[in-house]
């Protein structure tokens, strides 16, 4: 009687750990104005400038969180390119260029547009390898007054399903002040 209630007891526990939600919290960032849903795992980076994701000074990122004990980054860049809602479908391109000269054996994985708060917010999942590190990232990019706001989800490990959906959430939970 004990073991068959013992291996129903372990194979609850991990159908829920295999698919319990990654709790977030609402965070306000760029400058004040736009807030999204964010893992409750992570912590503030003291200098996130210090992690770029791409191999341009155009992308320095100016706000960030970590999860160190999987190594996960989200990292906040607020670029100066003048960029409005319908020029979002043409970032894909030069973020492309941007991630092929800055990670060896890329891979984009998937890639698109979601129509969010009245908005186009971009995205690109891809791998490839940078500094020797293999990396798997998640970009989301959107024009904010009229400039273009990347966030990039950077980790050592595979995107699985759980990661991907909440990070889709977040990319869809984007709201901009008015």
């Amino acid at each position: 009687m004990t073991k068959p209630f013992f291996s129903l007891l372990v194979g609850c526990l991990l159908y829920q750990g295999t698919f319990a939600q990654i709790s977030t919290v609402k965070t306000v960032v760029a400058e004040g104005q736009v807030s999204l849903q964010v893992p409750t795992v992570f912590q503030q980076i003291e200098n996130p400038e210090n992690n770029p994701f791409l191999n341009s000074s155009t992308y320095v990122p100016n706000w960030g969180i970590i999860n160190e004990s999987d190594q996960q980054q989200l990292l906040c860049s607020f670029t100066q390119h003048a960029t409005n809602d319908n020029d979002i479908p043409l970032v894909f391109d030069e973020l492309k260029k941007q991630l092929k000269s800055s990670y060896k054996k890329l891979k984009i994985i998937d890639d698109g547009i979601h129509l969010t708060d009245n908005r186009n917010i971009g995205y690109i999942v891809f791998s490839g390898n940078r500094n020797g590190d293999k990396k798997t990232g998640y970009l989301f990019y959107l024009s904010v007054k009229n400039r273009l706001l990347v966030f990039a989800f950077m980790s050592n490990k595979k995107l699985d399903d759980e990661w991907k959906t909440t990070l889709d959430g977040m990319a869809k939970s984007i709201t901009v002040a008015k």
